[in-house]
């Protein structure tokens, strides 16, 4: 669209009635500027899904009562998505109608939308039936657990617990909890007559004293001597892992697209 721009128009594209006794004419309407009015009222309506009708005089606030209900109704579409999903907040005051991440009973009788979810199917894959054992609990700290007569769900306990992200296809389960991992740092030093001949992994040799290394060994017999380093003794052969990860959460990713097309 654009300000009426003919020679008749005021400078700053305004119309005018004109003045004879000056003379100054009145501003003419150019085809151009009326058919981009017409083009942006006609887009109103066609965009919000409507045909024009040359007879409807409502069209342009129908059309736009409209894209505002299919707005709000996105809105509202994202609000319920978010029912149930743990996320990071500003402050440590609980804002209203959420609740913390810690185990707690959600009845459903209070929160009929959460139930709503529930019936939906919208925990599916992050659920733990009500007689879990204590073990399964503690190794599934992300799910979520039914009441025993069915009138709400045990939220997961994340407190303290890093988050990690899951998406499928991976080797774990989501809402699973993991133990604090090392991966097996290995390193080894041959000494022979003072002077290393051997020097792996962790280990490194750096010039030093008069025979150029920052090691000595005092040996009756010069024996081969070997210093060896294994991480898996410090964190523990069952936490030895294929990366280093402390405690943590496995929870669902997901991405939003915007509206199908």
């Amino acid at each position: 669209m654009h300000r009426i721009d003919t020679s008749t128009a005021t400078s700053d594209g305004l119309f005018t009635e004109g003045d004879p006794l000056v003379p100054t004419p009145a501003t003419v309407v150019s085809a151009d500027w009326l058919n981009s009015v017409q083009e942006e009222l006609a887009t109103i309506v066609t965009n919000a899904g409507l045909e024009l009708q040359k007879a409807d005089n409502t069209q342009v606030l129908t059309a736009i009562l409209q894209i505002i209900a299919r707005q709000s109704s996105e809105l509202e579409r994202l609000r319920l998505l978010k029912i149930g999903c743990p996320m990071y907040w500003r402050s440590t005051t609980l804002p209203e109608n959420f609740a913390w991440v810690n185990g707690d009973l959600i009845l459903f009788e209070d929160r009929p939308e959460f139930e709503e979810v529930y019936l939906a199917g919208g925990f599916e894959g992050m659920l733990l039936e009500a007689n879990a054992t204590s073990e399964q609990i503690a190794a599934n700290l992300g799910k979520f657990r039914k009441h025993p007569n069915g009138l709400g769900l045990y939220l997961p306990s994340c407190g303290e617990q890093f988050f990690r992200g899951w998406v499928q296809g991976v080797s774990r389960e989501a809402g699973g909890w993991m133990a604090d991992t090392g991966r097996a740092i290995q390193g080894l030093v041959n000494l022979e007559h003072v002077a290393p001949t051997q020097v792996t992994g962790v280990f490194s040799v750096a010039p030093g004293d008069q025979n150029g290394y920052d090691m000595s060994v005092t040996s009756q017999n010069y024996r081969s001597t070997n210093f060896t380093i294994d991480s898996a003794l410090m964190w523990g052969s069952d936490h030895v892992g294929s990366a280093f990860a402390p405690e943590h959460v496995l929870l669902p990713m997901v991405l939003y697209l915007g509206i199908h097309t």
